[in-house]
């Protein structure tokens, strides 16, 4: 796979992440969920398979939850990368580059 392809596997993780996200917000916030609820844990589990799929086909790069959990989708800009070699990670070809030095 080019890095291209790879860019645009990302591109499809990232979207359907947001905006499962975005449409289930709402319903969490209207019914007052918890974590634990049946629904919260359907969405949470199906993004979680997505990524692990995701991963699988970048070599097993395991970037992805980091990327969307800890670094808010980029929003963050937290830095990554090997020791001296770090770098923000705000944009899906950031997370490419670190997910490449794998």
């Amino acid at each position: 796979m080019d890095r291209a392809q790879k860019l645009a596997v990302l591109q499809r993780w990232h979207d359907r992440i947001a905006e499962s996200d975005e449409l289930i917000e709402p319903v969490i916030d209207a019914l007052q969920l918890s974590p634990e609820s049946p629904v919260c844990t359907a969405v949470w589990s199906l993004q979680g398979a997505l990524t692990e799929s995701v991963q699988d086909q970048l070599d097993g790069a395991d970037w992805l939850t980091w990327y969307a959990f800890e670094n808010g989708m980029g929003s963050k800009g937290l830095e990554a990368g090997p020791k001296g070699a770090t770098r923000p990670i705000r944009t899906l070809d950031d997370l490419l580059w670190l997910v490449e030095l794998e």
